[in-house]
């Protein structure tokens, strides 16, 4: 939420304390001076105007911005074009990329905002986005936290410790599924038993 400071008087102090700060600043070399006294106010500001106001929106926007990247130049034959000196051509080309941005917004300038996007808004449709599959999202549901980490034991037990002649050809990796007879192994060596 955009906000700004705003110098007030101690009688705006005295009438709203809760929202109203008192800086005490001491003036360096006069130790027993009295501090000088400031009482400010924080307010939520309209981005557009810089206004205070009251009632503002964040309005989240999705702002298209032109930008450049390079790319390698193809031949006819779908192959890197080259340089005199052997390097990969390159050219420059546009595109459209779109960043999150947000603006903090009074009715009225809300109001600015949808009239402008409203011939844009009344030709749009709805986004679709594409949700991930059910099979993933069901299976970590009704994950068993005892096996993973059972599964995690015999993994570092087939990659550290495990005579290569008890993994019956399987190689070891950091990832993927553990064969049923290196599990049995694992547990025919260590005794810790599968957990249901």
């Amino acid at each position: 939420m955009a906000k700004t400071p705003v110098v007030v008087t101690e009688e705006d102090y005295k009438a709203d304390p809760d929202n109203v700060q008192k800086i005490e600043t001491r003036i360096p070399g006069f130790p027993d001076a009295e501090p000088l006294l400031t009482y400010v106010k924080v307010q939520h500001v309209d981005d557009l105007t810089a206004k205070p106001a009251e009632g503002i929106e964040t309005v989240p926007l999705l702002v298209p911005v032109e930008k450049e990247r390079e790319e390698v130049v193809l031949g006819e034959d779908g192959e890197p074009e080259k340089n005199d000196d052997g390097s990969e051509k390159l050219h420059v080309v546009k595109y459209w990329d779109f960043e999150p941005r947000e603006l903090d917004l009074s009715a009225p300038s809300l109001k600015k905002l949808v009239t402008a996007l409203k011939p844009f808004a009344e030709k749009s449709r709805e986004r679709v986005v594409a949700l991930p599959s059910a099979r993933p999202v069901a299976a970590a549901a009704g994950a068993n936290p005892a096996r993973t980490e059972w599964l995690r034991k015999v993994r570092d037990w087939a990659l550290n410790t495990a005579p290569a002649g008890q993994l019956g050809g399987w190689e070891p990796k950091e990832k993927g599924r553990i064969p049923d007879h290196v599990q049995a192994a694992y547990v025919k060596s260590t005794g810790d038993a599968k957990p249901e």
